[in-house]
């Protein structure tokens, strides 16, 4: 189980023994809004946040593994893995975007734009 925090902090918990077992502190530069696991690998987690970014943190080691930045001009609310293509990770924003990410080459695939009037809350995928 993984939780975030307006306090800038991600924190992994184990929920079989109801205990905290690791905090990222200073995960990002603002409260953290987000976080999702990739369905694909269960160690691969995705966090959101006010400060305009997405990170992918490896679980197992504990470590950052990448940080997408400088693609929303505003906070990133929501983050969502793909559960057809392993590659793929969808973020929305206050900037009023969809953004389409492939985690493995770590580049912006594509950007939804002009539909929303106002932030973007959530994005998900279809399971089908």
């Amino acid at each position: 189980l993984a939780s975030s925090s307006w306090d800038k902090t991600i924190k992994l918990w184990d929920v079989k023994s109801r205990r905290l077992v690791h905090t990222f502190d200073g995960a990002h530069s603002n409260g953290v809004a987000s976080v999702v696991f990739s369905p694909h690998d269960p160690s691969l987690l995705a966090s959101s946040s006010w400060d305009k970014t997405i990170k992918l943190w490896d679980v197992k080691s504990r470590r950052l593994v990448h940080t997408f930045d400088g693609a929303h001009s505003d906070y990133v609310r929501s983050v969502a893995f793909s559960p057809h293509d392993p590659s793929l990770l969808a973020s929305g924003s206050r900037d009023k975007t969809i953004k389409l990410w492939d985690v493995k080459s770590r580049r912006l695939v594509h950007t939804f734009g002009g539909a929303h009037s106002d932030s973007v809350w959530s994005v998900a995928f279809s399971p089908h």
